[in-house]
C-alpha cells in the first residue's frame, strides 16, 4: 500500500469517514509553497483534513486508502476542487493547487467534469494548479496528452505531485 501513513481503518472507522465526507464535515487547509528565489509564497496547496473525533485530524493519505477501497476518490476530488474554487472566488490574490487522484484522472468524465467546475468560477483561470501523480502520465488506454492540452487551454496548470518534496510543473 503505497500511500499509507497510518494503521488501516476498521470497517466502522471507514463508514464514519465516508459519512463525514458525505455531509461535508471536513476542512480545507492551505499550505504555502515557497519560491526558491526570494522565499515568497508562490501558491498554496489545498489539503483536506477530517477530524477523527478524538482531537486528531486525518490527512489525505489515510483518506486515500479508504477512498480508493470504497470508490470515492473521484467524488471527493470534485468536492475538494469545488471548495478550492470557492476560496479562489473570495480571495482574488491567491493561487491554489489541488491534488487529483489517478482514479479521477483516468475517469471517462475527466477533464470535462473538472473544466465544468472551473468554468463556473471564471476568475480562477490561471490561478488553479492540478497536481497529478507521475503514474498518471503513463496511464494505459487514455490519451494523456489531449487531457493535459484541454486543461492548459482553459488556463489550468498541471504539476507532478512528488509527495512532499515540492512540485515540478509540466
Amino acid at each position: 500500500m503505497l500511500f499509507r501513513s497510518g494503521p488501516a481503518f476498521t470497517p466502522a472507522q471507514a463508514a464514519e469517514f465516508v459519512a463525514k465526507m458525505e455531509i461535508g464535515s471536513w476542512e480545507v487547509w492551505l499550505q504555502p509553497v515557497m519560491t526558491q528565489v526570494g522565499g515568497g509564497v508562490a501558491f498554496h496547496e489545498s489539503l483536506a483534513r477530517f477530524g477523527n473525533g478524538r482531537g486528531h485530524l486525518v490527512s489525505r493519505p489515510e483518506f486515500f486508502m479508504t477512498g480508493r477501497a470504497d470508490g470515492l476518490l473521484e467524488r471527493f476530488d470534485r468536492m475538494m476542487l469545488q471548495r478550492s474554487l470557492q476560496i479562489l472566488e473570495s480571495h482574488p490574490d491567491v493561487r491554489l493547487s489541488v491534488n487529483i487522484s489517478l482514479e479521477t484522472f483516468l475517469s471517462d468524465g475527466f477533464p470535462a467534469s473538472v473544466l465544468a467546475l472551473i468554468h463556473e468560477v471564471p476568475e480562477s483561470s490561471g490561478r488553479i494548479i492540478l497536481e497529478i501523480a507521475p503514474h498518471c502520465l503513463t496511464a494505459p488506454a487514455i490519451d494523456v496528452r489531449s487531457r493535459l492540452e484541454a486543461l492548459a487551454a482553459a488556463g489550468v496548470a498541471v504539476a507532478l505531485d512528488d509527495f512532499g518534496s515540492g512540485i515540478c510543473r509540466l
